[in-house]
């Protein structure tokens, strides 16, 4: 009898093969990710998110989990497609409608680059310097 466990074994058993890619330690994150239609930081906790953060800077359409702070971070703005933590049908949901529409993604790409220039290491530095040495 041969038994397939772990996350290949997922993926084969949801018919994802050649859809779903476990890529491994990539020590080029940036330049491998460039290229994504979107990115979906699906977390429950998160203190600052850097990785959402950056990929909002880079130009990538975001969606994210309503963790702890996002809704603070993200109060007033339409720049991150945020859907509820444990539910993974609105998320599914929001990943298939960014998939399907290119304007919704170019939408959020630019409203995200616009929102992370604020976390930008011009606009970060002086505000740590300040809350550090004045």
């Amino acid at each position: 009898m041969n038994v397939k466990v772990g996350y290949p074994a997922l993926i084969e058993q949801l018919s994802l093969s050649g859809r779903v890619f476990l890529e491994g330690h990539k020590t080029e994150v940036h330049k491998e990710i460039a290229t994504a239609e979107q990115f979906v930081l699906s977390s429950n906790f998160e203190g600052e998110p850097n990785a959402l953060l950056e990929a909002m800077m880079m130009g990538l359409p975001c969606i994210s989990t309503r963790f702890e702070g996002a809704d603070e971070l993200f109060k007033d703005s339409d720049a991150c497609l945020l859907t509820d933590m444990g539910n993974e049908k609105e998320l599914a949901e929001a990943m298939t409608r960014m998939a399907d529409d290119e304007e919704c993604r170019r939408g959020y790409a630019l409203r995200g680059q616009a929102f992370a220039k604020a976390f930008s290491l011009e606009k970060v530095i002086p505000q740590w310097h300040k809350a550090l040495f004045e």
